[in-house]
């Protein structure tokens, strides 16, 4: 996964095409949303990128614009609401970010006992809250 969001875009096109060259599988791009990325978006999609990855914000109308050019899009959430919110703007994939950045984005993920390897939101998570 590629990170170029603050790169110019003939960095961008750089880096895409100099990955192309050394894989014949997927790979993609992840854009933070706290930055204008219709740019960077665009040259993505213009050089073919298969997967666009998402941060922070609402990626919906540049979710709808990488799906209508085939690319699989993910995004990044702290929360179920943005989850939800995330599903219904078109995003394919939701990567439920967890530990210490969800805690300070979202103040809701916990480690669940269950599955101490994984994170999970603690309204889903079935030994939360832990016991008095």
């Amino acid at each position: 996964m590629l990170a170029p969001w603050r790169a110019d875009i003939d960095t961008v096109r750089q880096q895409i095409r100099e990955t192309r060259a050394l894989t014949s599988r997927p790979f993609g791009v992840n854009l933070v949303l706290d930055f204008p990325q219709e740019e960077h978006l665009r040259a993505c999609l213009d050089e073919g990128v298969p997967v666009i990855s998402f941060f922070w914000r609402d990626p919906s109308s540049l979710a709808r614009q990488a799906r209508a050019a085939g690319a699989t899009v993910l995004h990044t959430v702290g929360s179920v609401a943005e989850a939800k919110r995330a599903v219904e703007g078109g995003v394919d994939v939701v990567i439920a970010q967890a530990g210490r950045q969800a805690v300070m984005s979202a103040a809701r993920w916990r480690q669940c006992r269950s599955c101490p390897t994984s994170w999970t939101l603690y309204p889903r998570c079935p030994w939360w809250p832990p016991a008095a």
